[in-house]
């Protein structure tokens, strides 16, 4: 029973901080954020994709690896997200 408690937390704990590293959090203290690591990136080959059709589709996003993410020279448009949590609802 206490093996599948632990099994049961490291679960949850590993979500947390995949949710955690996905989200930028503001601040009243800061005005600059590096937000690379807590992009995901699709390179959008068509071109022709609206904003309303990339946030309806399910299109495959993949997680930025790097804090300065270089998409190189291409033709294609990319699309980012991330999440923004504002705690002050502001």
């Amino acid at each position: 029973m206490k093996k599948r408690f632990g099994v049961l937390g490291l679960l949850i704990f590993s979500l947390i901080l995949r949710l955690s590293a996905q989200t930028v959090t503001l601040s009243k203290d800061k005005t600059l954020y590096d937000i690379g690591l807590n992009l995901e990136i699709w390179e959008d080959t068509s071109r022709k994709l609206t904003l309303r059709q990339v946030m309806a589709g399910n299109y495959p996003f993949k997680k930025s690896d790097r804090a300065i993410p270089n998409l190189g020279v291409s033709e294609a448009a990319f699309w980012v997200r991330f999440r923004v949590l504002d705690p002050d609802g502001t």
